[in-house]
């Protein structure tokens, strides 16, 4: 719970780069940034609880430093800007929510929350989003803009819906062709 408060407020997931020692072990395997100067590493933690979490250890090729960027506690994927500026994470962290900031390169750049964006279309649109309530970043548009998916169960009935989400502020409707009849169960096998 104070992690979901503190990404409203805006606050860096690097604060929790204390609690995770990693491993070494990879999650998933590394993506490398589109200009080849970085490497995320998706890596598994130790911790003295023994609790099951990950990393993302962002990797400067050239400098060869290192530092975690993010940790969450279940599982998370990740895909790079094509500028190579910023990393659009998909943090599955419960059976019943996504978690999706935005984070820079630049050590000393804010993350931005895609869901601070998204939820008020969303209840605007009489979406559900209450119950199970399912996000994630498909694609970059632009250096600027990502596709994010959003689908679930809310109010006896699915939902599956597609939006281009602007960094700098802003939200559109995307058209997403649904194959079959089960918008939830598809748009969880787009979005993965």
């Amino acid at each position: 719970m104070l992690r979901a408060v503190l990404v409203l407020l805006g606050f860096s997931w690097g604060l929790w780069a204390d609690e995770c020692v990693p491993t070494g072990h990879a999650a998933h395997p590394a993506i490398v940034s589109p200009d080849g100067r970085y490497r995320l590493l998706n890596l598994l933690c130790a911790s003295a609880n023994d609790k099951a979490r990950g990393a993302l250890v962002l990797a400067d090729v050239h400098s060869g430093t290192s530092r975690t960027v993010y940790t969450y506690d279940r599982d998370a994927t990740a895909l790079w800007s094509p500028d190579s500026q910023h990393i659009a994470v998909n943090d599955y962290a419960g059976s019943n929510l996504t978690l999706n900031p935005v984070l820079s390169v630049d050590s000393k750049g804010s993350s931005i929350d895609l869901q601070m964006q998204v939820v008020p279309v969303l209840n605007s649109r009489r979406i559900p989003t209450d119950d199970h309530l399912y996000m994630s970043v498909t694609r970059w548009l632009s250096n600027d803009e990502v596709e994010l998916v959003v689908w679930g169960h809310g109010a006896g009935r699915g939902f599956c819906k597609a939006y281009s989400v602007r960094l700098s502020g802003g939200v559109g409707e995307r058209e997403l062709r649904i194959v079959g009849t089960d918008p939830e169960g598809y748009c969880g096998k787009l979005a993965k």
